[in-house]
């Protein structure tokens, strides 16, 4: 879907189409031309005497000196065409490359922030243990500030990875080429 929705994408779809046509022009510089003209009006000396003037040309013009022009022409035509489309097969790939690598990304991040609120409720836990014994006198506080910290640095590792999953969602849909229109689907709202 990525190569139907992204602009670069359709961009270069269109610089072929470009070049193709381009192409096809310098080869018809090799086909005769032949063109039409007329006119008609009036003239004289006093409107008592007064003529009317007409032209009728047709033209035919066949290039016969100019086969080598041409054949530049075209060679060059072929070599843009060729060369456009390389760059868009080029893109093709870094687009296919830029979707993958995004849903690893969101894949990994995601479960990264798994990990993270699991994390985060064992240390909910492991705080709650310690000011349980802190409480009955099995320990000192200084194992309750340990538990804190260690509820600190989950939050902090929770927040940063959710930070992550969301940067990850937004390379994905920017390489989908989705994110103005569909961003708000990877969020969740509609």
């Amino acid at each position: 879907h990525a190569l139907e929705n992204r602009f670069d994408v359709g961009s270069a779809k269109q610089e072929v189409a470009a070049a193709e046509l381009s192409l096809k022009a310098a080869r018809a510089q090799r086909l005769p031309n032949i063109s039409f003209a007329a006119s008609y009006g009036g003239g004289g000396t006093n409107p008592a005497n007064f003529n009317q003037v007409y032209t009728v040309a047709g033209t035919v013009s066949v290039p016969i000196f100019t086969s080598g022009r041409i054949r530049s022409d075209v060679h060059a035509a072929e070599a843009a065409l060729v060369e456009r489309r390389a760059a868009y097969r080029d893109l093709e790939g870094r687009v296919d490359y830029d979707v993958r690598t995004a849903q690893l990304d969101v894949h990994s991040s995601e479960s990264a922030v798994r990990v993270a609120a699991k994390n985060k409720q064992l240390a909910e836990r492991a705080l709650a243990q310690s000011t349980d014994r802190y409480n009955n006198g099995v320990t000192n506080y200084l194992e309750v500030l340990q538990s804190q910290e260690a509820l600190v640095a989950a939050n902090e590792n929770y927040i940063a990875s959710l930070f992550s999953f969301n940067v990850a969602k937004v390379a994905l849909a920017r390489a989908l080429g989705l994110s103005e229109s569909r961003l708000s689907t990877f969020f969740g709202r509609q």
